[in-house]
């Protein structure tokens, strides 16, 4: 955890303004636009039958802006951010949470009273889900062993004693796709609501799935030393700094004085994913973003991040995003 500081004046709002901004869309769903002299988009709020509350959240600031909420109820769900860069004060954490881009979590704070300072020219592009403890609880009754945090205890604590839980790991391209479609989804009324529940159930699965396989490979896997992590990060500055032509895992294992297979090790214990996905992520991560300038064409972003070819770049990511870079574009988000 660490904190970005920001310069020049912040727009305050709080809950109360919050709250007036909310039109309701139906029966299950409102929106907040952001005011246009702040920035542009907006945070939807779908509340469902089976517990679950989603926020899509599509929306950019022109100025930092802090939104207040005086919430104390306990919170428990999860994250999954595509593109963010947002400065979270809760009264229950001792130091401030950067949340970022490429980044999927799972959370429970006991006192969700904070401050989310957003900063500006950056387009927030997320999704946030939270659950009841008690669906929670009873849907994974049968299976609570294998989660790798005591849900029973945080339901039963007191919310004032019980330490807060986070954790946060790299967003899958799984992941990645199922967030894109709920942002694209066609339907409206209930099957909107039954679509989007379903992908969220499915989200929830393969975060689950990602912090248990995480566990088991602490388990299975010896410790990192202090140089060991220092020699992975270092491996990791120079796997990204040149992304049109990366060491292969060969040349970084020998630039940073370690085996391929503490190499793959490391890269599996600090980063959740292996030497090459990890450079895959950031690829096509950086890809999305150049995908915004318009002046650029595709060929040239292709051989910019490395790509054998405009095909390939093109199939890779309708892989993660769910549809061609000449489709994101044109759907407004350039």
């Amino acid at each position: 955890m660490d904190t970005v500081p920001y310069s020049g004046p912040k727009t305050k709002i709080d809950r109360n303004t919050w709250d007036s901004l909310q039109e309701k869309c139906s029966d299950f769903e409102t929106n907040i636009n952001i005011p246009a002299n702040l920035g542009s988009g907006s945070i939807k709020q779908i509340r469902l039958k089976s517990g679950l509350h989603v926020h899509i959240h599509d929306y950019m600031v022109f100025q930092p802006m802090i939104m207040q909420n005086d919430d104390i109820s306990p919170t428990f769900g999860f994250r999954f951010c595509i593109s963010d860069h947002t400065k979270l004060d809760l009264e229950c954490l001792k130091e401030s949470l950067m949340i970022r881009t490429g980044e999927s979590g799972a959370f429970y704070f006991p006192n969700m009273k904070n401050c989310i300072e957003n900063r500006p020219g950056i387009h927030i592009h997320k999704i946030f889900i939270r659950v009841e403890p008690s669906f929670f609880l009873s849907a994974m009754e049968e299976d609570m062993d294998t989660i790798p945090f005591d849900l029973k205890a945080m339901i039963n604590a007191d919310k004032d004693v019980y330490e807060p839980y986070h954790t946060t790991d790299l967003i899958t391209p799984s992941m990645r796709i199922i967030v894109e479609q709920i942002f694209r989804c066609p339907y409206e009324g209930i099957t909107r609501r039954i679509f989007i529940e379903g992908k969220a159930m499915e989200l929830i699965a393969c975060k689950l799935d990602q912090i248990k396989s995480a566990g088991q490979a602490s388990r299975n896997n010896l410790s990192l030393c202090i140089s060991d992590i220092e020699r992975i990060h270092f491996a990791e500055e120079l796997l990204t700094s040149n992304l049109s032509s990366p060491p292969n895992t060969i040349e970084l294992s020998k630039a940073i004085g370690v085996s391929r297979t503490k190499l793959y090790r490391g890269f599996n214990q600090l980063y959740g994913v292996s030497p090459m996905e990890y450079l895959r992520l950031k690829r096509i991560e950086k890809a999305r973003e150049m995908v915004k300038d318009k002046d650029l064409n595709m060929t040239q972003i292709a051989y910019v991040l490395g790509y054998s070819s405009s095909s390939h770049f093109a199939k890779t990511f309708r892989d993660f995003f769910g549809m061609s870079p000449s489709h994101y574009r044109q759907n407004g988000h350039a």
